[in-house]
């Protein structure tokens, strides 16, 4: 009851103290409900269209590069500024409008050719590959400038040499906007359903209703979140290339341990789709499969809910993170033993676990890299483990690929969700020396 009081007091001087990201934060509830009407859609085109790995790979591969690709310029676009590094805030301000803008040219010209025609491989590709570099390019800039809108701050040192202003909401900042971005997910599943329903299948539509949140996001970020100048930063602007050296500069062994746990559980769910696996392993319908979105995006909700408190339980004893992965990678098995038995009802229970575990190993290394860089290298920094874990994915979708090509799903999942737990718990036995 106590920690409940305590996590609702930390959200509750969040939205008192930070009027800046609080209004970002509706900005991007807003936006996130078209979003997920218009991904839901896509997902919906693309897993009946993909019947394997292999065909799913031959999509994937191609979006994940164009994601390494975009995460490669973004990260020195985030931390580029013509001027003194004070202005970056602004910058990157610019840049997530611009990139924004675009994206929403893209998505119509999608809901343009999707009017006129039966999707298919040729018309929903192009949009995942480019959509997919656009939100690449904008997301460092993304997450630097939410960072940069919380106000309250508590200067030290920087590992990269800078100075790192500690942002004291950051966690629940990260948690109300990814649960921002996951309630819309809720809110788009059964937007995006109703919607395709409600004019007799026409998937343009959820497109069209996914413009109109943009533009509405777009119009909030220009008027109301403009980022207040950090004066007290008078260096000059990072005008290089700085993705990879000022990451190496900010790593410590908290933040390598951090990295390498959350990059495990990234590779492991990249590894399978429980949407295809229901749909294709387990003969569930549309309906069901939507459903079962549902739920695990409620499980998602739950686990950023606590993410503020277990981040700081995890400050004062990191090596618990260890725990949590391997915990994720028992609950991998026991999803490869559901698809085995053919329980669709025990999958779909398992993976909202697998979800939890995932909403907070995912967050808590970019917490960790984001307080320990300065305003100048922060950009490049969230780049550089992004841009990891990327190029972990994107070998994990080929492995897979090959994998399943003499083995099942089930038997590869058995066989990585054993790995996950092996590889955390050595991290464990390893890591007792890791400072605290």
């Amino acid at each position: 009851m106590l920690e409940m009081a305590a996590t609702l007091r930390e959200y509750r001087l969040f939205w008192l103290h930070e009027p800046l990201a609080r209004k970002y934060i509706i900005a991007t509830l807003i936006d996130d409900v078209g979003v997920a009407a218009s991904i839901w859609t896509s997902q919906l085109i693309t897993t009946r269209m993909f019947i394997s790995q292999t065909d799913r790979a031959s999509v994937m591969s191609p979006f994940l590069i164009a994601l390494i690709l975009g995460i490669v310029l973004g990260g020195p676009l985030a931390d580029r500024s013509r001027r003194k590094a004070s202005l970056l805030p602004l910058a990157r301000w610019r840049v997530v409008l611009i990139i924004r803008t675009f994206e929403t040219l893209a998505l119509a010209y999608l809901a343009l050719q999707l009017a006129s025609g039966a999707p298919s491989a040729w018309t929903i590709t192009p949009y995942i590959v480019v959509g997919g570099f656009c939100r690449a390019l904008a997301r460092p800039s993304r997450q630097a400038f939410e960072a940069d809108l919380l106000l309250v701050t508590n200067p030290m040192p920087a590992a990269d040499g800078g100075t790192a202003a500690v942002k004291l909401h950051l966690a629940v900042s990260t948690s109300l906007r990814e649960l921002a971005n996951t309630l819309a997910d809720l809110v788009g599943l059964a937007a995006g359903g109703l919607l395709v329903s409600a004019v007799g299948g026409a998937l343009w539509v959820p497109f069209a209703f996914d413009i109109l949140t943009n533009l509405a996001f777009i119009l909030l970020v220009a008027g109301s979140c403009r980022p207040l100048i950090e004066r007290s930063t008078d260096a000059p602007a990072t005008q290089s290339i700085p993705c990879l050296k000022h990451l190496r500069a900010s790593l410590t062994p908290k933040l390598l341990l951090a990295a390498g746990l959350g990059l495990l559980v990234g590779a492991v769910n990249e590894s399978y789709d429980g949407k295809m696996v229901l749909m294709h392993q387990m003969g569930a319908p549309d309906e069901t499969i939507r459903l079962s979105e549902f739920f695990w995006q409620l499980a998602t909700v739950l686990g950023l809910l606590a993410l503020p408190r277990i981040t700081a339980a995890i400050r004062k004893l990191f090596i618990s993170f260890a725990w949590l992965v391997a915990i994720g990678g028992a609950a991998a098995v026991a999803a490869a033993v559901a698809i085995g038995s053919g329980n669709a009802h025990l999958f779909v229970v398992i993976l909202c676990g697998t979800n939890f575990i995932s909403a907070l190993a995912l967050y808590i290394p970019i917490i960790v890299l984001i307080d320990g860089s300065s305003i100048e290298h922060r950009g490049s920094a969230i780049a550089a483990y992004i841009l990891a874990g990327l190029v972990v994915n994107l070998l994990m979708q080929q492995i897979a690929a090959i994998l399943t090509g003499f083995m099942s799903i089930h038997q590869m999942l058995l066989y990585l969700g054993m790995t996950q737990s092996v590889l955390a718990l050595s991290l464990v036995v390893s890591s007792k020396r890791v400072s605290n």
